[in-house]
């Protein structure tokens, strides 16, 4: 098989597995795409490299609030309306950290999809190759998943699709409450 033939297949079975993962079972999102959980589970500790293979741990108790940030590939393009509103807002006292579920990736096309990332993406992304991370936090393919922990790690706030003004606001107030003196975690 020739150099053409091969780089053909390979993006033939990357667009195979990507219409693949779209089409998974979505959860009931009704009219809002905005998706919200009463807080629930502590966070286990993750541990996972990143597109230039650093290893990761993001362990609790933690010194600041944490926002997680989960995607796949579609979900991938709602991340930044997300994350650059929390920059510019809160520079201390917040850690964001983003997951990839990159699950659906033959692990004969790996080395490529995380030379993808370091090409687009010049901060560490963790890559969940497994998934496993993505399932235990109750990962909704399709969308971000944005999740707000508290220092203990314990799940206080989880919105799912594209940022919106009353989301943002939302996860905004949610984060100044757990950075207020008074919140004591």
């Amino acid at each position: 098989m020739n150099r053409v033939t091969c780089l053909l297949a390979a993006l033939a079975l990357t667009h195979t597995a990507a219409l693949a993962a779209d089409s998974q079972p979505q959860a009931d999102v009704g009219t809002d795409p905005i998706q919200e959980t009463a807080p629930a589970i502590p966070v286990p500790v993750i541990e996972l490299s990143d597109q230039f293979e650093v290893p990761h741990t993001l362990r609790f108790p933690h010194t600041n609030v944490v926002v997680l940030t989960l995607a796949d590939h579609k979900g991938s393009k709602q991340v930044e309306g997300w994350v650059r509103p929390l920059t510019e807002r809160f520079p201390q006292h917040l850690t964001l950290a983003g997951v990839a579920d990159v699950s659906k990736v033959p692990a004969w096309l790996r080395g490529r999809v995380r030379a993808g990332f370091r090409e687009q993406m010049p901060y560490p992304v963790m890559l969940d190759w497994k998934g496993t991370v993505c399932r235990h936090l109750a990962y909704e393919r399709g969308h971000v998943n944005v999740l707000l922990l508290d220092r203990s790690g314990t799940l206080r706030l989880r919105l799912a699709g594209p940022a919106t003004p009353e989301a943002l606001d939302r996860l905004t107030r949610a984060i100044e409450g757990l950075l207020s003196p008074s919140a004591g975690v």
